[in-house]
């Protein structure tokens, strides 16, 4: 388990080496952490209450809950944390959630809370990156030119730029990204890497401010 200390804050990333993360060893392996469905959407869910449930229906999470951890499994989309003051969350971006735009609906949903987007402090974690996320001629309707790499007769999508670039015109400038690609480091579950159930987590634990 990698851990990321911030003020305030912890980020965990689990490994291959912590096991599988499913409802089964919710409690004996990663104890008491929330984690949504993940429909592949742009749902965020606001959670007011602490929301013990393996039926939570977004792909995101926000809160300002604090001493309660939240997270996304992952095997090869992009799982990003978001540090406020008060709120923070984590959203798990695959290529359609993106499309459809997952990060723009958080966006949406701090404001009506009154939040400062700008103010946030947001963390990547390890995803596929644009050296192996070989896609299909059909990703050209949905991701500009600059996003589409064209190595010999393949095309690759630099989803990791595209959500830097997001966050950049949202007035967001502290974001630090994992350097791992989940596919090439081999030290995380990755789809493409014929994982095709196996998910590690990436989230994050407020703590109490008192």
């Amino acid at each position: 388990m990698q851990i990321i200390k911030k003020p305030n804050y912890e980020i965990f990333v689990s490994e291959k080496s912590d096991g599988s993360f499913n409802p089964k060893n919710r409690e004996a392996v990663f104890s008491d952490v929330i984690v949504p469905l993940q429909p592949h959407g742009s749902n965020v869910f606001l959670m007011m209450d602490e929301y013990y449930s393996n039926d939570l229906d977004a792909d995101g999470i926000i809160t300002s809950l604090e001493e309660t951890p939240i997270a996304v499994k992952l095997a090869d989309c992009n799982g990003i944390v978001l540090m406020g003051e008060k709120y923070f969350w984590v959203v798990h971006c695959g290529w359609k959630g993106l499309k459809d735009g997952i990060i723009e609906n958080c966006a949406w949903k701090l404001s009506a809370l009154n939040g400062k987007w700008s103010n946030l402090e947001v963390f990547i974690g390890p995803s596929i990156r644009s050296c192996c996320y070989e896609v299909w001629e059909e990703f050209k309707d949905f991701f500009e030119k600059k996003y589409l790499i064209k190595r010999k007769k393949s095309l690759y999508l630099d989803m990791l730029q595209y959500i830097k670039d997001i966050l950049l015109e949202l007035g967001i400038s502290k974001i630090e990204v994992h350097s791992d690609c989940t596919k090439c480091s081999g030290n995380f579950f990755s789809h493409r890497n014929e994982d095709k159930k196996e998910r590690f987590l990436v989230g994050v634990k407020k703590f109490n401010s008192k």
